[in-house]
């Protein structure tokens, strides 16, 4: 996922960044914000990123697109015509022709149909288990970092 811009002429995105730094930089000063908190939050900032998730940011994107796009049968176009004289005839024609089409494509758009089924449900158990997956990394990577720590101190204390 790309970031976006805002385009306006009345709002100044970059300015607007330089100003909250400044005010953080002005609380540090002053003893408002400890260099431990302004970590944390750069920390979280790291997790949340788009750019350290963005394959998932994406995968998202296209699953919402599965879900919203499955279903083949119910996408029939609404037929409509400019034409004031031949408008109505050329209306019903289509209509009629709409309808044998429907009529003999029928089966195959319920196989499609319920191929775009099976799919989406597919991706999103896919997504689901990515998602545990990846939560239940960053678990174990945290404690890896917790037991290197205690086994650092344990080689201090020998």
């Amino acid at each position: 996922m790309d970031t976006f811009s805002i385009n306006t002429e009345d709002i100044d995105v970059a300015k607007i960044m330089k100003q909250i730094q400044e005010r953080v930089l002005e609380k540090k000063k002053a003893g408002v914000y400890t260099d431990e908190e302004i970590r944390e939050v750069s920390e979280l900032k790291n997790q949340i990123s788009p750019q350290k998730e963005g394959s998932y940011g994406e995968l998202a994107l296209h699953l919402r697109r599965l879900h919203h796009n499955w279903e083949v049968a119910t996408s029939a176009a609404l037929i409509t015509s400019h034409r004031r004289i031949l408008g109505p005839f050329i209306v019903a024609l289509k209509k009629i022709g709409f309808r044998i089409f429907r009529f003999i494509a029928h089966p195959f758009v319920i196989r499609q149909t319920e191929f775009n089924a099976a799919s989406v449900r597919f991706a999103s158990v896919l997504m689901d288990e990515l998602s545990r997956l990846a939560q239940e990394n960053k678990e174990l990577k945290e404690k890896q970092e917790k037991l290197l720590q205690e086994m650092e101190e344990l080689k201090r204390k020998i």
